[in-house]
């Protein structure tokens, strides 16, 4: 295999390498044992309020987790990061959501002779629609799915809810850097412009026979794409949720839910900033020096 099919198989793994089947469109089975609510919440005097059983969902997040793992699947692929499924960032707040998506009330069902109600999260950008069944007596998220315009569904899971137990949730993804942060402002300068997405991690990873590269991941406050910049290629490739531009010593890949057209425009803008035009081994310096992943540079700005 030649070098340039190389990086493009191992770069397209991201993605490709998570194949999946299309799932059912019934709600995923769950069966759930009554546990107390959460305090202070009044589940009556929710009614029909999206934002509220959303905000009740997020709260549910910190106070209940499953005892067995719960079945998901992913084909983001940033998925990895939040340990191969959904859960909600540490530190992100409704507010911030509520930018990106606008939330939507779909229903009550029965699941396994229990109530649930269905929320949907519509965003305001090019991105998948979250779907989330809540348990009403908890308010615990017990499936969730995420979906493209086109119907593809890219992210799915459910859980036992009769192994739900109180429990501090894990924090799988870095909270989105506060607006003051000064890496947080470089990032945005580098990186930025993907409407919808902020960069929210910077670092190094090993695509191909150790071809080092620099990983950026951008996050909506729910869906999770990655910029990839490593050496340069002589073709262009394209893969399912992949768009890739060369430009100077650099290739660089956007791999995610992202339509063909905003992934192009975007690795188009990003091809005329002055570090796009530097060479890896720079990139990697000004950006993460420190192999082990210890420390991160801030860096300058274009």
């Amino acid at each position: 295999m030649t070098r340039v099919r190389t990086i493009v198989a191992l770069v397209g793994a991201l993605v490709l390498a998570l194949a999946f089947a299309q799932p059912t469109r019934t709600v995923p089975e769950a069966r759930t044992r009554s546990l107390p609510p959460i305090a202070g919440e009044a589940v009556a005097d929710l009614a029909d309020d999206a934002g509220a059983w959303l905000r009740r969902m997020v709260a549910s997040e910190r106070a209940f987790d499953f005892g067995v793992a719960p079945v998901e699947r992913s084909a983001l692929p940033a998925a990895e990061a939040r340990g191969g499924g959904f859960a909600w960032p540490a530190g992100a707040t409704l507010e911030a959501v509520r930018v990106n998506f606008d939330v939507h009330w779909v229903g009550r069902e029965r699941v396994d002779g229990r109530p649930v109600v269905v929320i949907e999260l519509v965003p305001r950008h090019e991105a998948p629609a979250w779907r989330f069944w809540i348990d009403v007596a908890t308010g615990a998220r017990v499936a969730y799915r995420a979906t493209l315009g086109d119907g593809r569904v890219v992210a799915e899971g459910r859980g036992d809810a009769t192994a739900l137990v109180r429990a501090t949730a894990a924090e799988p993804l870095p909270a989105p850097r506060a607006p003051g942060d000064e890496r947080a402002a470089a990032w945005r300068e580098a990186f930025g412009g993907l409407d919808g997405f902020e960069p929210v991690a910077v670092g190094r990873v090993l695509l191909a026979s150790g071809v080092p590269a620099l990983r950026v991941t951008l996050w909506d406050g729910l869906t999770g794409v990655v910029l990839l910049a490593y050496p340069a290629t002589r073709a262009s490739a394209r893969g399912d949720m992949m768009s890739t531009r060369s430009t100077g010593d650099l290739t660089l890949a956007l791999v995610g839910p992202v339509p063909e057209a905003t992934a192009d425009a975007y690795l188009e803008a990003l091809s005329e900033r002055r570090w796009a035009r530097a060479d890896l081994a720079t990139l990697l310096r000004r950006w993460v020096p420190a192999v082990d992943g210890r420390a991160e540079d801030a860096g300058g700005t274009d």
